[in-house]
């Protein structure tokens, strides 16, 4: 399989699968898509979603057909915006045990043409406990919601 690997442009890039995928009446999450990320292009990532309340949470994959599915985007100010969305995130890149998500690299495809290609970005997975969580198994937060009566689930841009 293909990888892009980033190389060609050197862009740093993001997955985004919750709350600055769908901008969730969070001022800061807009705040921050706004000026952080530029969008790509719907793409998913192997991995099992749960409902954490008030956001998503995202974690490894336990088989081969398990997916997250969200945005692949590039980083405006890579430095300065990975250390805001730490901060969103409650992420401690200097003591990963200690924030509700981690940040890791992670294969990201995106959805449509170009196929086979794989991007090495940067996703927030969830650090906690799942018990008593409901798994989102079709993967999608935007679809989760939308069943929920809270916003659309088209899968239309950020």
């Amino acid at each position: 399989m293909p990888e892009h690997g980033n190389g060609a442009d050197a862009r740093e890039l993001v997955f985004v699968y919750g709350t600055l995928w769908t901008a969730s009446g969070y001022r800061e999450a807009k705040r921050l898509t706004r000026r952080c990320l530029q969008d790509l292009g719907p793409a998913s990532i192997a991995g099992r979603l749960y409902d954490l309340g008030r956001h998503p949470g995202a974690v490894p994959a336990q088989r081969a057909d398990e997916y997250v599915h969200g945005r692949l985007c590039a980083l405006t100010e890579p430095e300065t915006c990975l250390q805001r969305l730490d901060a969103f995130e409650d992420c401690h890149p200097d003591r990963p045990a200690h924030g509700q998500f981690r940040r890791e690299r992670v294969q990201a495809r995106l959805v449509g043409p170009p196929r086979d290609v794989v991007y090495s970005c940067w996703a927030y997975l969830f650090n906690g406990g799942l018990t008593g969580r409901p798994r989102i198994r079709h993967g999608d937060y935007r679809r989760w919601l939308s069943r929920r009566g809270f916003g659309s689930a088209a899968p239309g841009r950020l």
